[in-house]
């Protein structure tokens, strides 16, 4: 297949990609019913090599995206029932949820020492790398019937001048080397241009702002219209995307040095299975912020 333009892989002719595959190696890049509007063939901003977009697409053909979680062990959906969204934490590589994996199928020269874990909460990306960390559980408005909505933010406690930083939920496995928006199945809003990404190797569509060291960006996920909305420090921004359906991880990646911190909010149940979300026990090691005590962010339709 010829290459043509791609977001944050180097320059083109402006022509867009046919993602769809003959024999069904590689998932469709499907995006009118998400969000109709067309997208851009480049981003104003930062622009990543066609061999990273090469090796993106290798991978979905190695390991194409869940859509099914059949392999998720009791004791993690005994999890996802009694804490929500609670009891999750980020981890680096991304899991694949598969036995005997081989590493360099999942590496891509990554290395284990890119990411650093400071608190089950917090992390640090070092190197001028493209990569992402991942939950180790999916939403459970995702998987399970009686969770209606889940959010989680990020807060950028420092970065690099030139880093992107990208904010949002993608299917399992997900390339450790990809932002999440940038490869099937995964949403994201990033730092530098502001626009939103679905399933989008190119462009992305406007969005809202562009944010950096400071801001605290939240990703709210609600199930029945499948729909995601993102917030910049507590301000909501619209609705970035519908119809998104598959169990889903919180995604967050970086293109450089910086760290950030997370909260997650208590899962809330949907109308027909009214009761009290579980309490949301922070993690040790939290950094505290003035806020901290404040309800998740209100869903708008």
């Amino acid at each position: 297949m010829p290459l043509f333009s791609f977001n944050r892989h180097g320059q083109g002719d402006g022509h867009r990609h046919n993602y769809q595959a003959p024999n069904g190696g590689l998932p469709t890049y499907n995006q009118a019913a998400a969000c109709p509007e067309p997208n851009y063939a480049f981003s104003p901003t930062k622009n990543a090599s066609v061999d990273k977009f090469e090796l993106g697409r290798t991978f979905q053909r190695q390991f194409p995206p869940e859509r099914h979680l059949a392999n998720l062990a009791p004791q993690d959906m005994a999890r996802l029932q009694d804490h929500g969204l609670a009891s999750h934490q980020f981890v680096f590589p991304p899991l694949f949820g598969r036995r005997n994996t081989p590493t360099e199928m999942y590496d891509y020269g990554q290395g284990p020492n890119n990411v650093i874990f400071t608190s089950p909460t917090s992390f640090r990306f070092q190197y001028e790398l493209d990569s992402c960390v991942q939950t180790d559980l999916p939403l459970p408005s995702t998987i399970l019937d009686h969770y209606e909505l889940d959010s989680y933010e990020v807060t950028i406690r420092s970065k690099a001048a030139n880093t992107v930083v990208a904010v949002g939920l993608a299917t399992r496995p997900y390339p450790p080397f990809r932002l999440p928006g940038w490869n099937a199945e995964s949403v994201g809003y990033h730092s530098d241009d502001g626009r939103k990404y679905y399933n989008d190797p190119e462009g992305g569509r406007d969005y809202g702002p562009p944010f950096g060291q400071g801001d605290t960006i939240a990703v709210q996920y609600c199930k029945s219209p499948g729909q995601v909305v993102f917030y910049k420090n507590q301000q909501p921004l619209g609705i970035a995307f519908s119809n998104i359906r598959a169990p889903l991880f919180p995604t967050v990646g970086a293109d450089g040095p910086c760290e950030l911190s997370v909260r997650f909010f208590p899962s809330q149940r949907s109308p027909d299975n009214a009761g009290p979300a579980p309490a949301y026990q922070p993690t040790g090691g939290f950094p505290q912020r003035d806020n901290d005590n404040l309800p998740p962010p209100a869903y708008t339709s």
